[in-house]
């Protein structure tokens, strides 16, 4: 049994996340391309509506709140790309990525999670797009966003920068050596 204060604090929760997830939703609906600039406004607005910015930022209550940390680190690792990385998050390369990591002090990981995170981002923006250009329906919560991705065989093009070669189909100039 759930106290008052438990039951208003679930509720408070639930609320920030359907505003987040109307933020996220607004972003991908929208008729912007997503890319690391676009996803540091949506970045910030998301801040503003977890309650995690303005004079609220500076109380210690929200200054130990882990999210607030993880917001403050992926508008770091933005504000280290150069302008041409901040429109295309697919022309990143490795060696930008380290510039990147040491400018804005934060580990490779995260740096890799960001734009990992973007480029996905863009996917289900195309995916949406897709969608809605067909009359299909659109996602009302993250879970129904989930579910209808997986029921859909996942977002398209998951995979279009593969490093490895598909083992299984000859490379230009090269045959099998097995017989089937």
């Amino acid at each position: 049994m759930k106290s008052a204060y438990g039951e208003a604090q679930t509720s408070a929760e639930e609320k920030r996340s359907k505003k987040m997830f109307q933020i996220q939703m607004g972003y991908l609906r929208g008729k912007e391309m997503m890319t690391p600039n676009v996803f540091l406004s949506a970045l910030q607005k998301m801040k503003q509506a977890a309650g995690l910015s303005g004079v609220k930022e500076h109380l210690p209550w929200v200054q130990n709140n882990p999210a607030l940390g993880e917001f403050k680190q992926q508008e770091s690792i933005i504000a280290a790309m150069t302008p041409s990385e901040k429109k295309d998050a697919f022309s990143i390369t490795i060696s930008d990525k380290k510039r990147i990591m040491r400018a804005a002090d934060a580990p490779m990981e995260a740096v890799e999670a960001l734009v990992t995170q973007i480029t996905q981002m863009r996917r289900i923006q195309k995916w949406m797009w897709k969608r809605e250009k067909e009359g299909l329906p659109i996602p009302r919560s993250a879970d129904e966003l989930e579910r209808m991705i997986v029921a859909s065989g996942g977002v398209k093009g998951a995979r279009e920068h593969h490093k490895y070669p598909n083992p299984g189909v000859p490379e230009k100039g090269r045959t099998r050596r097995w017989a089937w």
